[in-house]
């Protein structure tokens, strides 16, 4: 309760029972409806009457009835008319009357003003008075004068009203009242006021009743308040007049600190928490967990190529068959027959196989062979081709994006002059029921499937948050991370329209600025690879034989198209790109306007139902820059000959990138908002003269805070994350200490971490890191820019390394066991078995991995034996067994 908003604020200590609130509660109603009233009325008639001045306060009325109370007292013992008389000159001539009775007598002989004086006097008393008695009647009536002259309206002398008792016990009871309701609210407002202020607190009482019914219970909380140790806290917000939001912060932030001590020195954890020393174990996880992903492909081949020892083992005539088809020069077997004759060696011998849906109908035998089957770019998969795979195996892992290419044959049939696609009778598009295995799968499995939120190909994330952003697509079910640059990541290059006499499916002055924005590419980019993405066959094949003429005249450009066997450059039609990814993209929309200058709104494939499907995979393959030309504007689009949802996504896709990635139109995103603690960094920061944008992002991952270099705003140098609701939103310490991080520093990111519990404790301090970090952010990104510098890595760049760095397996001579005592060509039987064992044992501690005969080779060698009698073989093979069923922990049991 604030004690500014209500009228029964001071009545909070005060009243503590329901009896208490009843008896304010008719306190206040009898004297609003009746006590003030009448009193006040009674008592304006008395001054009326009297010629005196109305009182200011409802205390001041005693005053003024206690001089009528004297002027009562003087008309007691005398007529009214003794207030015409000289009463100062009367007082002193009864001076004698107040001394000794000698004094009095002598007066009576000797003093004829006396005498006069004393005559004048008893003529207007009602009763007859002593000289004593008549000296101090005067002597009162001269005080009440001098009272009543500054109260009186008019200068009349003093005179009573009609009924001064009634009035008085009136006003008496008034107080009384007023009293009583003052033990509840105190008397201010009630007392020290005018009447009719006095009513107005009234009436604002009873208009408050409500609070005044919640008092007791009022009372209750603040004794339960009381009792849980906040009495001081209670005391301190009455005293300081705190209002509720105020009162609310400064219990919670008490309540959080206590908290916050009582764990610091109950838990040691937190207590005696270092933000450095936990920026190391951070540190060391995450060494770990690369070491971890490291080691794990050398696991993987360990584990198959164990595997493989076991098949082989198993079985030794299909071993026998597959080496023997090895060392054939010709006549070799086929496929399907290998997989019908020998399939558990072949699989164990290779367990991953890369085929085409046709092929594994083509060269595998009908069974199943395989444990899995994945299938990757599932979209464009037709369950029919899938079938064949699928019975191959006994599970199925079905990947891809059904938001991309659908299974098509919009081309197949097309020829040169075959481009008047039109949106109706196309073969091939598939796009009602299950055109997809995906989407067979995705009706058929209602458990066990999952997302892959986390894009990784952007290194600006407005290269992919138009398609994120699209209900029709992603619906901003992406995570996407922001980049350092605020270069131009995307753009949109229009080529004026220019009448041709004829209609063209592909513009030429499109094809030819094409071009150029190829060879302008090639001169000033040429570490960046290259894709250009036409919409149709035709105006793709134009742009590629208009490149290979320029190639002609511009060596640079030749050279960059050959620099590369890795396809540097690609010029494809979008139904070709899938899969496909280039650091800079140009798409090329090629379709435009008419003979006659007027729109035609023909796209193609876009054109169709699941058209914005396509769009969807050609606006998404680049990694740092897209150029989209187009021979019109989005503006001359009509939006009304626009019917399907890939023709309007182009339009909107076009205003898009000409507003450079900004223009999302009505489907942007509300930014989270930052706690007080990201709060109070942030205002932190930009007091020490950081500059910062919190919450920077489009979509599912936003930066707390990236710090832009002083003098190139545009420009983010240095990531500051702090350990608030984004970081403790990631479910493991995997995502949320090295796989976020991981990737932004990807992105060029510089990265600095702010604890919470360190900032807490010691604020300044960490300002004065933060503060250091993006200067040395800074300096670095000066050094970056500076002519012909080399660009810095951010620390944590990392990438598991290749299978073709991995460090080579132990020699076989190097071996874990000690050597037994062998004597070479030493009898067999003179070996018991366990020195046999023992043997066995120290050959395989090398570590390679051999089959039983191999391993049998291995030990006849070692023992000297140049022939292996069927004794040898016999006796070698138990201690052989012996050492597998033993479950050696050694390296190639």
């Amino acid at each position: 309760m604030e004690r500014r908003t209500t009228p029964w604020s001071r009545a909070a200590e005060r009243v503590t029972t329901a009896a208490d609130a009843q008896a304010a509660l008719t306190a206040a109603r009898l004297l609003a409806s009746d006590t003030l009233p009448t009193t006040v009325t009674q008592l304006d008639l008395a001054i009326a009457a009297c010629g005196l001045r109305r009182p200011t306060t409802v205390a001041a009325w005693a005053n003024t009835l206690a001089l009528l109370q004297q002027v009562a007292v003087v008309n007691t013992h005398a007529e009214p008319a003794i207030w015409q008389l000289d009463l100062p000159g009367l007082l002193t001539d009864l001076a004698p009357a107040a001394r000794s009775a000698v004094s009095r007598a002598m007066a009576s002989l000797f003093n004829s003003r006396y005498r006069q004086a004393t005559t004048t006097l008893r003529s207007v008393l009602r009763t007859p008075e002593k000289a004593r008695a008549l000296h101090a009647l005067v002597q009162h009536a001269v005080s009440t004068r001098a009272a009543w002259t500054p109260c009186s309206l008019d200068g009349s002398p003093p005179r009573l009203p009609g009924n001064l008792d009634g009035t008085a016990g009136a006003y008496q009871r008034l107080t009384t009242e007023l009293a009583a309701l003052g033990a509840y609210v105190g008397t201010s407002g009630l007392l020290d006021t005018d009447t009719s202020e006095t009513g107005r607190s009234l009436d604002a009482l009873l208009g408050d009743q409500t609070t005044l019914f919640k008092l007791p219970r009022l009372h209750e909380l603040a004794a339960a308040v009381d009792a849980a140790g906040f009495a001081a806290v209670r005391a301190y917000i009455i005293e300081h007049g705190l209002d509720a939001i105020t009162a609310r912060t400064l219990v919670e932030h008490i309540w959080c600190s206590s908290v916050l001590e009582t764990v610091s020195m109950t838990d040691p954890e937190i207590g005696a928490f270092d933000g450095t020393m936990h920026t190391q174990h951070v540190g060391d996880f995450v060494a770990a967990d690369r070491n971890q992903i490291a080691a794990g492909a050398s696991k993987v081949r360990r584990a198959v190529a164990e595997h493989l020892v076991a098949v082989r083992n198993e079985f030794p005539e299909a071993d026998a068959l597959i080496g023997a088809e090895v060392r054939k020069k010709s006549r070799h077997r086929t496929l399907r027959e290998l997989t019908q004759m020998a399939p558990e060696v072949l699989l164990a011998l290779k367990p991953c196989w890369a085929m085409s849906p046709l092929a594994v109908s083509q060269l595998l035998d009908a069974k199943r062979l395989f444990d899995v089957v994945v299938f990757d770019e599932a979209s464009q998969v037709p369950p029919a081709d899938a079938v064949p795979a699928l019975m191959r195996a006994r599970q199925a892992i079905v990947a891809g994006d059904s938001k991309q290419l659908p299974p098509t044959a919009f081309f197949a049939s097309a020829t040169l002059d075959d481009e008047t696609e039109t949106d109706t009778g196309l073969l091939g598009n598939l796009t009602t029921g299950t055109e997809s295995i995906l989407d067979a799968m995705a009706n058929v499995v209602t458990a066990g499937s999952m997302t892959l939120r986390w894009h990784y190909r952007s290194r600006d994330e407005r290269l992919i948050a138009f398609s994120n952003a699209q209900p029709s697509l992603y619906d901003w079910q992406m995570v996407t991370f922001p980049g350092t640059t605020g270069k131009d990541a995307i753009r949109h290059v229009h080529v004026p329209w220019q009448p041709t006499g004829s209609t063209e499916d592909s513009s030429s002055a499109e094809v030819l600025r094409v071009v150029e924005l190829i060879a302008e590419h090639a001169h000033r980019h040429p570490e960046m690879s290259l894709g250009v993405i036409a919409m149709g066959i035709k105006h793709s094949e134009r742009i590629g034989e208009a490149l290979r003429r320029a190639r002609i005249a511009d060596p640079v450009l030749d050279a960059y198209c050959d620099s590369n066997p890795a396809e540097l450059i690609f010029v494809k039609n979008l139904e070709r790109v899938q899969g496909d990814e280039r650091d800079a993209i140009i798409l090329s929309v090629g379709y435009g306007k008419g003979a006659d200058g007027r729109m035609m709104h023909r796209f193609g494939p876009i054109n169709n139902a699941g058209g914005e499907r396509r769009l969807n995979v050609a606006i998404t393959r680049a990694r740092s820059q897209m150029t989209v030309v187009s021979s019109f504007l989005p503006t001359d689009l009509d939006p009304a000959k626009l019917k399907s949802e890939g023709a309007q996504m182009l339009g909107r896709y076009l205003t898009y990138a000409a507003s450079g990635g900004a223009d999302l139109g009505n489907v942007h995103r509300t930014h989270p908002t930052l706690n007080h603690f990201e709060s109070d960094v942030c205002d932190r920061l930009t007091a020490a003269g950081v500059p910062l944008v919190a919450q920077l992002g489009v979509s599912g991952y936003y930066i707390d805070f990236a710090a832009t270099h002083p003098v190139r705003p545009g420009e983010f140098v240095l990531a500051i994350e702090a350990d608030g609701a984004s970081y403790h939103s990631s479910s493991t310490a995997r995502e949320r200490d090295r796989l976020r991080q991981e990737h932004l520093e990807r992105l060029g990111w510089r990265f600095h971490r702010i604890w919470s519990t360190d900032w807490f404790r010691h604020r300044e301090a960490e300002v004065a890191k933060a503060v250091a970090a993006w200067e040395a952010a800074c300096a670095l990104a000066d050094q970056e820019s500076a002519p012909g510098a080399v660009p810095v890595s951010p620390a944590g760049n990392w990438a598991p390394p290749s299978a073709a760095s991995a460090p080579p397996p132990p020699p076989g001579t190097l071996r874990a066991l000690p050597r037994p005592v062998v004597f070479r060509g030493e009898p067999v039987d003179s070996y018991s078995p366990q020195q046999l064992v023992a043997i066995v044992a120290w050959v395989a501690s090398d570590g390679l991995l051999r089959t039983d005969a191999e391993l049998l080779d291995a030990v006849v060698e070692e023992m000297g034996y140049a022939r292996r009698g069927k004794r040898i073989v016999q006796l070698l093979g138990a201690a052989i067994e012996a050492h597998r069923r033993a479950g050696d922990s050694t390296p190639g049991r």
